[in-house]
């Protein structure tokens, strides 16, 4: 299976969550690592520890921004505002979905913030008869 934003693999020593990805420029955005070249970015195939679930959210739906580390943070594909902080732990409304090529699936949330979906769960409402 093909490495992708969200995967936590084995590199420089320790577990880290890729952050981003450039299959063009051969680029890796680790958690802790930061930004680390690669001749070949399939290599990340063979030390994939943990593969991220992929959630597909759509305009509408609702989602519990979950926590993420410090270094995740630090190396958050769009950036990670201090503001961001009170929305962990909420449930958000999704506005808008888009695609990066390098930050992977992104939603907008009527928090007025971009979230990579990695660390976003799914709320499924349903009706109490």
């Amino acid at each position: 299976m093909t490495a992708k934003v969200g995967d936590i693999v084995y590199y420089n020593g320790k577990a880290q969550r890729i952050m981003a990805l450039s299959n063009r420029s051969n680029y890796v955005i680790f958690s802790d690592s930061g930004v680390v070249a690669f001749p070949d970015l399939s290599v990340l195939d063979a030390v994939n520890l943990e593969i991220a679930k992929s959630h597909q959210f759509e305009p509408g739906d609702t989602c519990i921004i979950t926590p993420i580390t410090e270094d995740e943070k630090q190396n958050y594909g769009m950036g990670w505002a201090k503001e961001m902080d009170k929305y962990v732990g909420q449930i958000v409304t999704v506005t808008t979905t888009r695609v990066s090529p390098v930050f992977g699936p992104i939603v907008h949330t009527d928090s007025g913030y971009e979230f990579q979906t990695y660390h976003l769960a799914p709320v499924y409402g349903y009706d109490m008869i």
